[in-house]
């Protein structure tokens, strides 16, 4: 079946206003069926988002390197500058950042994407779909540990189409296997030919039979044994959720709160979802799972005694009452813990070269004095990060912002070889943006 086939067959499924909830992590112009889809399972949210359509940057907020938080050298004297050396967990270095910035900048936002032809795919780009027993499966972007196989699903082909090109159907190996604990086989761990590592593919089924009741939901997935609640946002009222903070949970809370659901929850009807559009104090329950394909996705519970969530992609409403629903509300609010945010680690300014597998980006336009900016060397053995300059999208003399993994180290502070994600940026008056 081509994308397009299945785009007329399934795009009805998704709620809208999750669609228009949903923080996605990798949004593409004039998106094909394929990518709809897979923004639509991998990463949609109910409230913890931010804005999208451009970024801003803010380093005054504590940076996160190597671990360590370092505060905002902007506001530190000589004397308060913190030079306590960092090592990584083979006893190398870190370069502890600091420089003095421009008030405001802390990158967040969304990435403007482009929808890229095939040569300029990963791997996983390309080859994004698997069927099993006549039912496709999509890659979720979604690392698997090997402790968590299951059964040998056996030698499979994973395939893709070339959309922009010749429109043909590529194909490459890859062996499978069933993820422990996973209900239904609707997750599965795959290797493709070529690859080290084992990630999630996830079942995408045409037609969707909404529970009558929250319970039945539960029951769908066994949610109450394979996904925990690790954080949550809070909100005072509907109308203002970008005021949000975000707030931790402890396992044992996470399982209290699993139980409140089943034990005062199951026998909640399901209304439509359009019907009730949420108003006033609520809580939003973030799932996480180590095995189910739904991290970042959410359940919601208002003090008005409703609960909305799209754990399933599909928007769900379910009547709990007030009093479960305030029970819920003030048991997660008894001595909130604040999550530490964990910072992207980045880098932006000015592209001073571009070589066959590297370029040089010089980070002096965030500088309080530009003479301290350093010219960074940025290795671009990850395709995703190439294609910018093979397309012709990126030049020297263009500002753009990436971000990295890992550290940079105290022996070479001006390499960056775990870069992952690139994207032309403006900067002005020490803010960095993109514009839409």
């Amino acid at each position: 079946m081509k994308k397009k086939e299945f785009l007329q067959d399934s795009i009805g499924l998704i709620d809208d206003d999750i669609v228009k909830e949903a923080k996605e992590e990798s949004r593409r112009k004039n998106t094909p069926w394929a990518r709809l889809i897979a923004v639509a399972a991998c990463v949609a949210i109910l409230a913890a988002t931010v804005p999208v359509g451009f970024l801003i940057a803010d380093r005054a907020t504590p940076q996160i390197d190597g671990g360590q938080e370092t505060e905002n050298n902007s506001e530190k004297t000589d004397a308060t500058v913190d030079t306590t050396p960092q090592f990584d967990e083979n006893g190398r270095e870190i370069w502890l950042d600091n420089r003095k910035y421009k008030e405001g900048l802390k990158p967040y936002g969304e990435e403007l994407a482009y929808e890229w032809s095939w040569e300029y795919l990963d791997i996983y780009e390309k080859f994004w779909l698997i069927d099993v027993n006549d039912e496709p499966y999509y890659y979720v972007n979604k690392k698997i540990s090997e402790d968590l196989l299951g059964e040998h699903l056996g030698e499979m082909i994973a395939y893709g189409y070339d959309d922009f090109g010749d429109g043909g159907r590529y194909e490459i190996d890859c062996v499978a296997y069933s993820i422990k604990g996973a209900p239904d086989n609707d997750a599965i761990a795959v290797k493709l030919e070529g690859t080290d590592e084992f990630v999630v593919y996830s079942i995408f089924r045409y037609k969707f039979d909404p529970p009558k009741t929250f319970g039945e939901m539960i029951a769908l997935k066994n949610l109450s044994e394979n996904v925990s609640f690790l954080n949550y946002y809070y909100d005072h009222d509907e109308d203002v959720w970008t005021a949000a903070k975000k707030y931790e949970l402890s396992i044992e809370q996470s399982d209290h709160v699993w139980k409140i659901f089943t034990e005062k929850c199951a026998d909640a009807e399901a209304i439509k979802y359009e019907d009730y559009h949420g108003s006033g104090q609520k809580i939003s329950l973030v799932v996480s799972s180590d095995i189910l394909p739904m991290n970042g996705l959410a359940i919601e519970v208002y003090a008005e005694g409703y609960i909305k969530t799209n754990v399933f992609l599909y928007g769900s409403c379910f009547f709990i009452g007030k009093s479960a629903a305030n029970e819920i509300i003030e048991y997660v609010l008894t001595n909130p813990k604040e999550a530490t945010e964990i910072t992207d680690k980045w880098v932006a300014g000015t592209i001073t070269e571009i070589g066959e597998d590297y370029f040089k980006i010089n980070d002096a336009p965030m500088m309080e004095n530009e003479e301290d900016g350093i010219e960074f060397t940025v290795k671009t053995t990850d395709i995703k990060l190439l294609r910018y300059f093979k397309a012709g999208i990126l030049k020297v003399g263009d500002t753009a912002i990436v971000k990295y993994n890992g550290n940079i180290y105290a022996d070479d502070p001006t390499t960056i070889d775990s870069a992952y994600s690139l994207y032309e940026c403006q900067i002005h008056s020490g803010n960095v943006y993109i514009p839409e």
